[in-house]
């Protein structure tokens, strides 16, 4: 039987999904640059946490996988929903 879902329902309308490695969310961007921004500030957030998701980019679309705790047995605990909520923060700033 799967683990309950921590997943609040305001990630959740924003995009983020669970899957078998981890939180996941896709965000559209205009182009490259901006997907890389993105990806740049997402990056040195997870490094002050000490903390590694998988962070692709391309042309207009950047994409954060694998969201999970290694050390919990590469499950989503609080820690990869607190990382989830300080990367919608970076996206909303920029979506005004």
């Amino acid at each position: 039987m799967p683990a309950p879902t921590l997943l609040p329902a305001s990630l959740r309308s924003r995009g983020w999904t669970e899957t078998d490695t981890g939180l996941m969310r896709t965000v559209s961007c205009s182009d490259f640059s901006e997907a890389f921004a993105y990806a740049v500030r997402v990056a040195l957030l997870a490094e002050r946490l000490d903390h590694h998701p998988e962070i692709t980019i391309s042309y207009g679309r950047l994409v954060i996988s694998g969201l999970a705790t290694h050390d919990a047995g590469g499950i989503v605990t609080e820690r990869d929903i607190a990382l989830a909520m300080r990367a919608e923060e970076i996206f909303s700033w920029y979506e005004r």
